[in-house]
């Protein structure tokens, strides 16, 4: 099998590194991918950009970004927003075959005007995005292997709510950089989301911790050094 013909596995954490080894019994180095930090950085927003969408300057505004595909659960974030009578507005970033029902269920849950779909961005687009908002959230039911959107979220200064699960637990640092919260559960993202809303300086000092880890665990260069180590066991550090 073509397996068999691999001489090392490379995996972007240790939870899927873990799951690469139970499945091919076979030694697996984790290096984790790695943002851009000169792209990706904290930047100030841009005036008139939030009222342009209806979302007022006071206002908590959290976002998404990915694929709208069920796995995600923004359904979760939604259902969790609309039991909220906070000024908190949801911008999700992304496309995919979610959006209609995502768009139904914010209209029958009467907070369509809380609730922004910017559609495709491009990457390059990004940095700019995120530095309009206060909170990422990923929500996922399904496993994440790594959550590249969570890292870049957190080297623009951005605080992050994400799903205690898979690699997720490996980027965001409980009480330090964010919260993990327990996957589906929309009392627990409800009332974080509400914690979020008032207590702003918890948040400025989340969005700054989450930098310096990306600056030191995220990084292209730190990468790149891991991989180098990887294929030349000559190297400093690298594998005999």
């Amino acid at each position: 099998m073509l397996f068999r013909s691999v001489d090392h596995w490379v995996s972007t954490s240790r939870h899927n590194a873990a799951e690469v080894a139970a499945h091919f019994h076979q030694p697996v180095s984790v290096l984790y991918s790695g943002v851009d930090t000169d792209q990706f950085r904290p930047g100030p927003r841009r005036a008139g950009w939030r009222a342009a969408r209806g979302v007022p300057e006071g206002a908590l505004l959290i976002a998404s970004l990915g694929r709208l595909v069920g796995l995600k659960g923004l359904r979760i974030v939604v259902e969790a927003l609309a039991g909220t009578e906070g000024d908190i507005h949801f911008l999700i970033i992304g496309e995919g075959p979610e959006e209609a029902a995502l768009r139904m269920q914010a209209r029958e849950a009467g907070i369509a005007e809380r609730v922004h779909f910017h559609g495709r961005a491009a990457h390059a687009d990004l940095p700019a995005l995120l530095c309009e908002i206060d909170l990422l959230v990923q929500p996922s039911i399904g496993v994440e292997a790594f959550g590249i959107a969570v890292v870049e979220a957190m080297a623009c200064g951005v605080p992050v709510l994400a799903s205690d699960l898979g690699g997720l637990r490996e980027t965001v640092v409980e009480g330090l950089t964010g919260r993990l919260l327990p996957q589906a559960d929309v009392p627990a993202w409800r009332s974080a989301l509400l914690a979020a809303e008032n207590d702003r300086a918890t948040l400025s000092r989340w969005g700054s911790n989450g930098r310096l880890r990306v600056e030191g665990e995220f990084t292209w260069i730190r990468n790149a050094g891991g991989l180098v180590r990887l294929l030349d066991p000559a190297s400093p550090g690298g594998r005999a």
